[in-house]
């Protein structure tokens, strides 16, 4: 079960997004959002049925299986709330899933494992809170092992130029097509999403000290390539390039080393997410930071539709292109052909 009280269809709710497209360790059975209640949650959020339905409360949800469907055994925290705001409302209905005996997992910044109540709770009722910001850091190897000359695999890196536009999507969109066409693909991701969606090789970059950020995520591309020995290796970026609240993406250029880059990015936005006082950078000079940090070449460009009708991304669509003389593809709308044509002649052998 999905928990995304007031997010759902927003930015905020981009882990429920993921999860109803890409359900990766979980079979996904309900939402919870009142005000959707009684919708199918995926036609929600694309307009396409999933028989996933919502529900006003995590107690409507579990009482709904009980009339003969199959009982959840986990409630997943699918809204994003800032650090030390997590509501009232949203603890109340942690409080009821560990009495109706689900496990919780969390993304959250906040530690729900450590708040004695809801431990108290999750001994007593013999279920588990797994917060994922603070148990699955990273993979530990400390320091710099140089590692990277031995992954022979070809490497995406796809970037954002702010946070939450997506880039997870794409990369697991990109991952698809290449193997569509015959190659074998792994994805390493950097995010809570990523590991709740099934990404097996994740270090989730939040939870580090910055120092041992690249470290990190060297070790994450070299475990994903020693593990399966894939062709092309589809690497998540991490915050925004030049975003002023969340800053990320230097460490995948430095640390990964892409051969090319797509480059993700929301035309609806205006302003920075977190810091809306900073207008978002032009893509010329987001395209310039990249390739000048990198020396290696923004390819295409990836784009999130939201807050866009179909007629106003289309229309941003072409003059992004006709802009920057680069192919752009919303991956949830057009797919991601133009995208693939334009990496493919950088994952040569």
């Amino acid at each position: 079960m999905l928990y995304c009280q007031g997010a759902l269809n927003t930015t905020a709710g981009a882990t429920t997004h993921v999860l109803l497209r890409r359900p990766g360790r979980y079979r996904v059975q309900a939402v919870v959002d009142d005000r959707f209640s009684g919708r199918d949650a995926r036609e929600v959020v694309d307009g396409r049925s999933a028989d996933v339905p919502v529900y006003a409360s995590v107690e409507a949800a579990v009482a709904a299986s009980a009339d003969g469907g199959q009982r959840p055994t986990h409630l997943v925290i699918g809204a994003s709330y800032e650090l030390g705001n997590f509501p009232s409302r949203a603890r109340a209905e942690v409080i009821r899933a560990l009495e109706l005996g689900l496990h919780v997992v969390s993304g959250l910044f906040d530690n729900l494992a450590l708040d004695p109540e809801l431990g108290r709770l999750a001994r007593g009722w013999d279920v588990t809170i797994t917060d994922l910001r603070r148990r699955l850091g990273g993979f530990g190897p400390g320091l710099h092992r140089g590692r990277l000359p031995d992954v022979e695999a070809r490497r995406v890196a796809v970037l954002g130029t702010d946070v939450g536009v997506g880039k997870l999507t794409t990369c697991l969109a990109l991952a698809d097509a290449l193997r569509g066409i015959g190659r074998t693909v792994a994805v390493v991701g950097t995010s809570p999403t990523a590991w709740l969606s099934g990404v097996r090789d994740t270090v989730i970059v939040d939870n580090l000290i910055h120092r041992f950020a690249p470290v990190e995520i060297e070790h994450a591309v070299w475990m994903a390539w020693r593990q399966s020995r894939p062709q092309v290796l589809v690497v998540q970026g991490w915050g925004g390039l030049l975003s002023p609240a969340i800053p990320g993406g230097v460490e995948v250029m430095a640390a990964a080393r892409p051969d090319c880059i797509v480059l993700q990015h929301a035309p609806g936005r205006e302003y920075y997410q977190d810091a809306d006082e900073y207008p978002i950078h032009s893509l010329d000079r987001q395209i310039e930071a990249a390739e000048q940090v990198s020396r290696r070449r923004v390819v295409a460009l990836a784009l999130s539709g939201e807050d866009l009708s179909p007629e106003n991304a289309a229309r941003a669509r072409a003059r992004i292109e006709s802009e920057t003389g680069l192919p752009a593809m919303d991956p949830l709308r057009d797919g991601v052909d133009d995208i693939i044509e334009a990496v493919l002649p950088y994952l040569q052998e």
